[in-house]
């Protein structure tokens, strides 16, 4: 199966704070995750969404693929350097924080197209009632074998 993947390195946001979001729009098709991702006022929602829409890039610059032809297959969120700070405190202390740094990686999937077929019973059950075929049924048959999995772009 094709697959397309985009990375961002070093984002100054946390990992924990984005895997909030990850679950939100994991395994979902590529236009509704992008649409919960628009609603999102979070830091890292931009982050998420700019590699998104680089692995959406990726797999139109390679196989000419559309956003409704795509869904999100995983998210890998991983930790990056922590950036290690100091606030002073009273009597010329300080206690130390951290700047935590993420690495996300987006895969996006082709969805496979489905093919809806005639139940062969219903059609047995239809021929020995009648005693012939329904013609109609066969050739609504051959046209949905024939179809495949394209929408246009919006």
């Amino acid at each position: 199966m094709d697959t397309f993947t985009a990375q961002a390195k070093y984002l100054r946001v946390s990992p924990k704070k984005i895997r909030v979001l990850v679950a939100a729009i994991k395994k979902m098709r590529l236009t509704e995750a992008l649409t919960v991702l628009s609603h999102h006022r979070e830091k890292g929602s931009k982050y998420l969404e700019k590699v998104i829409l680089s692995s959406l890039a990726n797999a139109r610059s390679q196989n000419n693929l559309t956003k409704e032809n795509l869904f999100i297959k995983e998210i890998i969120i991983s930790q990056g350097p922590v950036f290690k700070r100091m606030m002073p405190v009273a009597r010329g202390t300080g206690h130390q924080y951290k700047k935590r740094t993420s690495h996300l990686t987006v895969t996006l999937e082709r969805i496979k197209p489905v093919e809806k077929t005639v139940n062969t019973k219903v059609l047995k059950k239809q021929t020995e009632k009648t005693g012939k075929i329904d013609t109609s049924v066969k050739k609504e048959e051959e046209t949905i074998a024939k179809k495949s999995f394209s929408r246009k772009d919006k």
